[in-house]
């Protein structure tokens, strides 16, 4: 039962840190005016977190090393979780 419970907990915050990531791509897509991608990024401490990123942002993530150099815009918009 407890194992069950833990499931449960770590399903709702995945789902909850999916739905805000969404969320803020839709404010930011409606501010800027811009097609964002929410997509998981791993950084260098092992965690994983959902970004929600533009074409122009995805040039800045690459130069930090967070996106492989080769990484283009069909690759984004393939690998992205919501568009």
């Amino acid at each position: 039962m407890i194992q069950y419970m833990k499931q449960y907990l770590d399903y709702a915050h995945h789902a909850f840190r999916l739905h805000l990531a969404i969320r803020m791509a839709d404010i930011k897509q409606k501010a800027y005016n811009r097609q964002y991608f929410v997509m998981p990024i791993e950084i260098s401490n092992g965690k994983g977190k959902l970004v929600s990123v533009s074409r122009k942002e995805a040039v800045k993530l690459r130069r930090m090393k967070w996106l492989p150099k080769n990484f283009n815009t069909l690759e984004m918009e393939q690998d992205a979780v919501s568009r």
